[in-house]
């Protein structure tokens, strides 16, 4: 070997050593999030809140891809056909990836005017009761003022354990070796993958299966780098393999999709599907091994029953077959064959059969099946065993639930405290009401000899819930379940925000013909009713109205003949505002002003808006302030008030000290540029606390940055 071919070995060395000591320490520089169970650990970058999931039992070892930080598992979110890495710097963490509860967790991100909410949850799935998965849901929220289209996609990079390219099996479809393309019409409640049935590999499943959320509209299986390099679409090409060309590495990964819908604004979506552990039981007999996988539970709704065979032995069995049927019932209909004919099975080889399964009408409880295996022996049959494994039915559809609050506020006020449910069942049996909170966490179990429970916003250890939604179902089964059909209640203890914009203290007689006001109320929940009126120190009403629904618009009341004595002046009046929320929940604001003669009004004018972080008068309020000027110098002016205002970027604070310098550089600007000599001028700062829009986007937050104009003209 020459020098030179030395020399350059060992710059390509230097150089490769150079590259993984970068790729290393970059990725060292991500912080983790760490939670775990007895079964498996969950690490979520707090960067981009990308997740890596590792099984500590029964085997160890990686599920999803593990050596790149930021995993290369994420979400893509497609906006009016525009396409995002959620968790990216393209839009930002209103709450930054955190372990809400040992088992949970949760972060808030924001891309224009749409916010993903994910909420990784280790639990059981409903194909087994072992905490042994990892449930993985986006809550996609439209905060904007309009419709917008909007898609999703999240991309699994599976792995086990060192095995980088492992087949998935399909119930009813098959293995899946290489690029796919199921529609939601193909796809089973569950499927998953392993590599043989010997050895103590990893089997892992996905699980579609929840019924409270829609199932994808489409998975794609393929190489991964065809989800990186492609947001959104892929090539629709069949591959044989997980190759993505001839040079690329075999590399499994599955995207599911659901597809770009119409959101409404303020509307919300959701998406989830669980993945983890395998669920199926393995069996190893003399001659071969055996798995059985088969869900632990069912609704009236066809399932999959699916067994694996190897053949052990260093010689080809002849004639396999396997029979299945249930044990002494007939509430079940076969859509397959019972028996499958497996002809052959080479040493070291894996066959399969599926049988699918559709529960009767009155099918309720538990229920035994049993499955037949075997081989033919010259002209002899031979059983060689027999696997029993039981399901439970839930039949949820008996007892469909009546509410009579909705919406209640167990706050000790008296107003709508509890609500009762009414279970519509006519036979009298013993039942069990369910309640869980909106991540399907059992927060109370009732055992109900009645028809009726009265709830008053406990849980099962007597403490109050907190506010949010939570659901109720009921059922004859003792054992809580998830996904079942369910009623939902909303817990709701905070009083609407009420706002009106009329700040005078005195009213002269010539605004009372065109008086309007601009009543605001907000509430999380809505508004059921409203009331508004002016009535003296008396409770004397003189002008009313009302709403049962939001309130919208303004409102205006001629009261100059009301007021047109003049005895009324000096006197004092009261604007008097109540709103209800849907929970009973009242809140009240009492305004008060006083009539006066004279000339004597409030005149506004449009706001000075500012840059972000900035003080600076812009060109663009230079022929308002202009206009103001001159208003100014023509007019009897008795005071001016400018009260400066922020965004809710950066710290309460400093938006105060910032919003007072705003409103103190246009009072510089306007002794400075006016004619004449003016006075009266009061500048104050509010800072973030009085917002005109929603803080949500730059739209919003430009309007604001602003210094707002009060004038008063004429003499109390």
């Amino acid at each position: 070997m020459g020098k030179h071919q030395r020399s350059k070995e060992i710059i390509f060395i230097i150089l490769f050593g150079m590259i993984y000591l970068t790729h290393v320490l970059m990725a060292s520089d991500i912080e983790q999030i760490v939670i775990h169970n007895k079964f498996l650990e969950l690490l979520v970058d707090e960067k981009e809140g990308h997740f890596i999931l590792k099984s500590l039992r029964p085997y160890q070892g990686f599920m999803t891809y593990n050596e790149k930080v930021p995993s290369t598992s994420f979400a893509t979110i497609q906006l009016n056909d525009r396409n995002y890495v959620v968790g990216t710097s393209k839009g930002n963490f209103i709450e930054k990836p955190e372990k809400i509860t040992p088992s949970m967790v949760y972060y808030e991100w924001q891309i224009r005017d749409v916010t993903i909410k994910q909420f990784l949850v280790l639990t059981n799935n409903p194909y087994s009761p072992k905490e042994d998965t990892l449930k993985i849901t986006f809550k996609v929220r439209n905060d904007g003022f309009e419709d917008q289209v909007i898609g999703f996609r999240f991309t699994l990079d599976t792995l086990l354990g060192e095995n980088d390219a492992v087949p998935f099996f399909i119930p009813d479809f098959g293995y899946i070796t290489g690029y796919e393309f199921l529609g939601q019409d193909k796809l089973p409640p569950y499927w998953y993958a392993l590599q043989s049935l010997n050895k103590d590999d990893f089997k892992v499943q996905i699980t579609l299966s929840d019924i409270i959320y829609q199932k994808p509209d489409e998975a794609i299986f393929a190489n991964w780098e065809e989800f990186q390099k492609n947001l959104w679409d892929i090539p629709r090409i069949r591959k044989k393999t997980f190759k993505r060309n001839i040079l690329s590495i075999l590399d499994s990964a599955v995207a599911f999709y659901w597809f770009p819908k119409k959101l409404k604004e303020k509307g919300e979506r959701t998406y989830s599907f669980f993945y983890g552990h395998f669920t199926g039981d393995k069996y190893i007999f003399e001659k071969m091994s055996a798995l059985l996988s088969m869900p632990f539970q069912s609704r009236i709704q066809p399932f999959f029953v699916t067994l694996h065979l190897q053949n052990n032995s260093q010689f080809s069995l002849d004639h396999i077959a396997a029979a299945i049927d249930s044990v002494d019932n007939n509430d079940f209909i076969f859509t397959t064959e019972k028996r499958k004919e497996m002809k052959d099975i080479k040493s070291r080889e894996m066959r399969n059969a599926t049988w699918k399964i559709m529960p009767k009408e009155q099918a309720s409880g538990k229920y035994k099946f049993k499955v037949d295996i075997m081989y033919r022996k010259g002209v002899k049959e031979i059983f060689t065993n027999t696997i029993e494994k039981e399901i439970q039915i839930i039949n949820e559809r008996t007892f469909p639930l009546l509410v009579e609050n909705k919406y209640f506020s167990p706050n000790g006020d008296l107003r709508c405290d509890t609500t009762s449910i009414w279970i519509q069942d006519i036979f009298e049996k013993t039942k069990y009401l369910f309640i869980m909170d909106s991540e399907e966490n059992l927060i109370k179990k009732v055992d109900l000899s009645s028809n009726t429970y009265i709830w008053d916003g406990f849980d099962q250890k007597e403490n109050l819930v907190l506010d949010g939604m939570y659901y109720c179902y009921c059922s004859l089964v003792s054992n809580f379940q998830r996904g079942l059909d369910f009623f939902d209640i909303i817990v709701d203890t905070y009083y609407p925000t009420l706002k009106i914009n009329f700040t005078n203290e005195y009213l002269a007689r010539g605004e009372l013909d065109d008086f309007t006001l601009q009543p605001l109320a907000r509430d999380d929940q809505g508004i059921q009713n409203w009331s508004l009126s002016i009535s003296d120190s008396m409770d004397h009403i003189y002008l009313a109205t009302n709403g049962s629904d939001e309130l919208k618009g303004d409102i205006k009341w001629n009261m100059g003949n009301l007021f047109k004595n003049t005895e009324t002046a000096g006197q004092a009046y009261y604007i008097r505002f109540m709103a209800r929320d849907r929970a009973c929940n009242q809140s009240f604001l009492t305004q008060k002003f006083r009539i006066i003669d004279g000339k004597v009004f409030k005149k506004s004018f449009p706001d000075i808006l500012f840059d972000f972080d900035s003080c600076l008068i812009k060109e663009d309020n230079y022929q308002n302030l202009a206009n103001l000027i001159s208003f100014i110098e023509k007019s009897p002016v008795t005071s001016i008030k400018l009260i400066g205002h922020t965004d809710s970027v950066g710290t309460e604070r400093y938006n105060k000290t910032l919003s007072i310098r705003r409103a103190e550089s246009v009072k510089d600007y306007l002794i400075k540029n006016a004619q004449k000599e003016i006075s009266n001028i009061i500048s104050v700062g509010k800072g973030e606390s009085e917002p005109k829009v929603k803080n949500i986007n730059e739209k919003g937050r430009s309007r604001n940055r602003r210094v707002e104009i009060f004038i008063k003209v004429g003499n109390d």
